[in-house]
């Protein structure tokens, strides 16, 4: 099998020769996200407790080298507000997508 491209805003480290899509003139770049959720009322004290362990976790070596490394993920911590604001975007281009694509109204 041969890689064409890569679906990533930039190439991958383990495939420095292969172009992205952007660069292959396909203007797409689909991320794939994963995120932590929690109940809403969540007392502050474990969010907190959560939100240490979490980044703790996503600057660990075994986390970058053992899971982010070998299955070519690009990582990118965000804090709560910032995930949430990520999401809404996220959402909004889903949603205009599947309109144009006349899959949603």
């Amino acid at each position: 099998m041969r890689v064409l491209a890569a679906a990533s805003a930039k190439r991958l480290a383990s495939l420095p020769d292969v172009p992205t899509l952007r660069e292959s003139g396909i203007d797409v770049v689909a991320t794939q996200w994963r995120g932590v959720a929690a109940p809403k009322g969540l007392p502050k004290e474990a969010e907190a407790i959560l939100i240490s362990a979490f980044k703790r976790l996503s600057d660990s070596k075994t986390w970058q080298e053992s899971y982010l490394r070998e299955n070519n993920l690009t990582p990118q911590y965000m804090a709560p507000e910032e995930f949430r604001r990520y999401l809404d975007g996220d959402t909004q281009q889903t949603r205009q997508i599947l309109t144009e694509m006349g899959l949603m109204k």
